[in-house]
């Protein structure tokens, strides 16, 4: 039998969880639990509570796509950012929360009045946690999960604060440095079999992290118009960053596609880093795939039972083998910009 997990993380945000035992006018349940090493996090517990004892699923996710308020209590408030407030401190505690930066032209401002430290969280990261809430609550209220806490895994802690944005344009003499890490992490991490060193593994992690980090930034500044980061890559002749542009670009694309959304039942992040699969997939060449499956169908199937199992909390990626529509398949995790969950980064027809 399932056990109800002890907590849910939606695109690097932890949430606690905690069970309501059934009742002879309600079935068993489960809410989002306080948190006090998150204390913002509480002003969302009290808001999404307060929704699903008042709306469906179907009405909760109608409210979100149509970026409208929540019907919610005095003094909680759930509603779409807006132009006129300033949300600077928010958004800091939503990044400490989560480990990445947020767009807050398309963000919902939490706030539970009796409390401090209201919270800004994207609009796909909130509908994500919502359809999680609502769809686990009526496993348990079905039977279909069991009312008992899973507590065989331990929850993450906080995440450090991201190192603060880059104020001015990145130089030409500074983009070679990407360059110049992204080299060394395919020098150490050759992505193959043969790479069991753990103190090599951790490297590659720290790596990978900052430079990602840095490739996140790179794609956020390109498509908010700021700089055209590919064409400085052209002109510089940097063949790694041009590889991981055309990889990021293909990322968003196969996570844009209708198939694999209805494949996956997950919307599309905001940035490519906040993937459950990493560029790798699309940067490496192509994994072999059965006859009549496209690419991203093949992926999407792989992501929908990778995202379904993995494990949280290790320190080190590794392998899972499953079973695909009666292939037998070894799908490659590790661990990258978010340090609290795994990305698929291979798949192989074992």
């Amino acid at each position: 039998m399932v056990l109800t997990p002890s907590y849910i993380e939606v695109d690097g945000l932890v949430v606690l969880l905690q069970l309501y035992p059934a009742t002879p006018d309600e079935p068993a349940g489960v809410r989002m639990r306080s948190d006090f090493d998150r204390p913002p996090l509480r002003h969302l517990m009290f808001v999404t509570s307060a929704l699903m004892a008042r709306v469906s699923l179907a009405e909760a996710l109608a409210l979100i796509d149509a970026r409208q308020p929540f019907p919610m209590p005095y003094p909680l408030t759930a509603r779409p950012t807006n132009h006129e407030d300033d949300y600077t401190e928010d958004a800091a505690r939503w990044e400490q929360l989560a480990g990445w930066r947020l767009d807050l032209d398309d963000a919902y401002y939490i706030e539970a009045g009796f409390l401090r430290d209201p919270l800004v969280i994207p609009t796909s990261t909130l509908r994500r946690l919502v359809a999680r809430l609502y769809e686990l609550d009526a496993d348990i209220a079905s039977g279909r999960v069991e009312a008992r806490m899973d507590e065989s895994v331990l929850v993450p802690p906080p995440l450090p604060p991201l190192p603060p944005a880059t104020a001015t344009r990145w130089e030409d003499d500074e983009v070679p440095m990407i360059e110049e890490g992204l080299a060394e992490i395919d020098r150490i991490d050759p992505l193959t079999d043969a790479m069991t060193d753990p103190d090599v593994d951790r490297e590659s992690q720290w790596r990978r992290r900052t430079v990602f980090g840095l490739l996140g930034e790179s794609w956020r500044r390109t498509h908010a118009g700021e700089d055209d980061l590919p064409a400085r890559y052209r002109r510089l002749n940097l063949p790694f960053l041009l590889a991981y542009s055309r990889a990021m670009d293909e990322l968003m694309a196969y996570l844009q596609d209708p198939e694999r959304i209805a494949i996956t039942r997950h919307l599309p992040p905001p940035t490519p880093f906040q993937a459950d699969v990493s560029v790798d997939l699309f940067r490496l060449p192509q994994p072999r795939r059965p006859p009549g499956y496209s690419l991203h169908v093949w992926l999407a199937h792989a992501e929908a039972a990778f995202v379904y199992s993995r494990q949280t909390g290790n320190s080190s990626g590794g392998d899972m083998f499953t079973r695909i529509d009666g292939h037998m398949v070894r799908l490659r995790y590790r661990y990258e910009v978010r340090t609290v969950v795994p990305v698929l980064w291979r798949v192989e027809l074992a």
